[in-house]
């Protein structure tokens, strides 16, 4: 970060340096500057700060990385994200992209609801993404 031409250096966890790079990943994804974002996942930004931008933006390929990308982290907070950027891929026409979004949804219930000690029979049909996502999943292009 520059500050009046001097470089400044943020301790790692600095609520403004998190702050930056996720405005960063935002402008990445809105971009669909594929290598920029590659950058910032391997530095542990989270892509749920580019998720909804890139797929704002129609930027698919963009969207794509980042989905594919965030398997390893689901978690039920990714549901608002994930339920906004598939209302804009719906609108965007993705098929491919939405059906790869409702699956992310549905594992991100399945291991809630494991580290909850529920089983799917335990709360037939519900999920906190899956309620989100099931609603626009109907809207999904075919």
């Amino acid at each position: 970060w520059i500050d009046q031409g001097r470089p400044v250096y943020l301790p790692v966890g600095s609520p403004t340096k998190d702050s930056i790079l996720q405005a960063a990943m935002g402008a990445a994804a809105a971009a669909g500057q594929l290598e920029s974002l590659t950058f910032l996942l391997d530095l542990g930004v989270s892509y749920l700060y580019g998720i909804g931008s890139a797929c704002r933006a129609g930027k698919w390929g963009a969207a794509r990385l980042l989905l594919t990308r965030s398997l390893d982290a689901a978690s039920a907070a990714m549901a608002p994200p994930l339920s906004d950027a598939l209302a804009w891929a719906i609108t965007g026409g993705q098929s491919e992209l939405c059906e790869s979004m409702i699956a992310l949804g549905c594992e991100i219930d399945q291991r809630h609801m494991q580290a909850m000690k529920h089983t799917p029979a335990d709360v037939p049909g519900r999920g906190a993404v899956r309620e989100l996502l099931l609603p626009l999943a109907a809207r999904k292009p075919n």
